[in-house]
């Protein structure tokens, strides 16, 4: 590493918060520190501190020392921390890696066989518009049974007023026994935090994790359904096309894709939607 390099900006491009990559670079530079004096030296407010020294002992970043009622902070070496960051990246990347070529067999067979048979086939739906993909979407929330599994990335389908009559809807489907799981963009979260619509579902019991991006929109229903948006990009913008499949083993497939994802999925602090 090159003497001139961000060493805060590549603890970020790591995986650390903005926050801990500061604190972090102060721990580094100096033997130990209080908890109170950090924040003469690192941009973080002095109430987050304790917070973001807590995120680091978690990863490996530092350790708490204790000389009689005197607590100070200390960096893990380097070599030992960043092992301890990359360690869940590599298993994470292992197991994509394996869902990859499941879903490469899976969707392979559907690909090769769907020229010909295609008109065929039954479990295939093609909606176009937002009238339809929207009274379809309903319909396939209200009769779900078990589970509903979505991914929420990018523009919505449904306006402000209809995602608030979602959300109301959620505690019939609740009270019928229907597990709920949402995964975010971080993007959403931060611009949207605490409205209406997130803290209602949270207060439902509604599971939800974010991540820093989703490969695709998707809503799963039921054990057999899946809904996915397409992007054409010979079609103009607004672009409101959706695929509804039903297929079990496919369904397993995306299934088996969000769970991927949920793993390495961070909590949402809906009372304060902003990560340290």
């Amino acid at each position: 590493m090159s003497k001139n390099t961000d060493i805060v900006a590549s603890l970020i491009s790591l995986g650390l918060s903005e926050r801990e990559a500061k604190v972090y670079r102060v721990l580094l530079g100096i033997e130990e520190i209080t908890a109170s004096a950090i924040p003469k030296f690192a941009d973080v407010p002095r109430t987050k501190v304790y917070e973001v020294l807590t995120s680091l002992q978690k990863k490996g970043f530092c350790r708490e020392n204790s000389d009689g009622n005197i607590l100070t902070y200390s960096a893990v070496d380097p070599k030992l921390a960043l092992e301890s960051l990359m360690r869940p990246e590599r298993e994470r990347l292992r197991g994509m890696e394996e869902l990859s070529s499941t879903l490469q067999e899976e969707m392979g067979v559907l690909y090769n066989n769907s020229a010909s048979r295609l008109s065929d086939y039954e479990f295939i739906e093609i909606l176009k518009g937002h009238a339809e993909i929207v009274h379809r979407y309903n319909d396939l929330r209200s009769n779900a049974r078990g589970e509903i599994i979505e991914m929420s990335k990018g523009d919505y389908f449904i306006s402000d007023e209809e995602a608030i009559h979602e959300a109301d809807a959620n505690a019939k489907l609740i009270d019928r026994g229907v597990k709920l799981q949402v995964l975010y963009e971080r993007s959403e979260i931060e611009q949207c935090g605490k409205n209406y619509f997130h803290t209602k579902n949270h207060e439902l019991g509604v599971l939800a994790r974010m991540v820093d991006e989703l490969p695709i929109k998707m809503s799963l229903f039921g054990g057999n359904t899946l809904m996915l948006p397409l992007s054409d990009p010979a079609i103009p913008e607004p672009n409101t096309t959706a695929l509804i499949i039903e297929h079990p083993e496919l369904y397993k497939t995306f299934k088996m894709m969000f769970r991927v994802y949920w793993d390495q999925a961070m909590e949402i602090d809906f009372n304060d939607h902003a990560t340290i």
